[in-house]
């Protein structure tokens, strides 16, 4: 199986040192893994993932995701009304954009591992083609958990990738 893991940056850390686990795995298991990073300034831990995957280093940054300003919304007064008009111009660069970095490769699985706008929205949109698409994962003591279903207080329940759709986490957002 053809496997893209998508991350937000390869710095020291520890969702890093857990994605460099899970691909190890992968690739123990026989599947085809490569990682795309999305922040060019990297660290050294970006040389260790290199040994074991092919890795694609692509400018992707936070603020060009429109769902990272969802928050202007409970933030600033005016904020319901100013971020529709950012979202469009946003998605509109999104897809543009996407012309310009698309590599072509299809997978059959794209992971979203670290749960930031950029590699969230890298994998939403097709910057990489992938027959399944899985992104939300929660940080719990030395494991990491997908979440694929979730219930807001007082809604009904839905899948997680719908709920991102119009919502968002601020990174390192806890959970009870």
């Amino acid at each position: 199986m053809k496997v893209a893991v998508v991350f937000d940056n390869m710095i020291y850390g520890g969702i890093e040192r857990v994605g460099i686990s899970h691909i190890k795995l992968l690739k123990e298991l026989g599947h085809d893994v490569t990682s795309y990073v999305l922040t060019p300034k990297t660290e050294p831990i970006v040389d260790e993932l290199r040994e074991i995957c092919g890795v694609r280093i692509v400018n992707l940054p936070r603020k060009f995701c429109p769902e990272a300003y969802w928050v202007i919304t409970r933030r600033y007064r005016g904020g319901k009304y100013l971020f529709p008009f950012i979202y469009i111009v946003l998605t509109l660069f999104i897809a543009i954009y996407k012309r310009f970095i698309k590599d072509g490769f299809k997978y059959d699985v794209a992971i979203a591992f670290s749960g930031h706008y950029n590699d969230l929205t890298f994998v939403a949109n097709n910057f990489v083609r992938a027959d399944k698409k899985t992104g939300l994962f929660v940080a719990a003591g030395d494991e990491v958990l997908e979440i694929v279903e979730l219930q807001a207080p007082g809604k009904k329940k839905m899948r997680a990738a719908d709920y991102l759709n119009g919502h968002g986490f601020a990174d390192g957002a806890r959970f009870a």
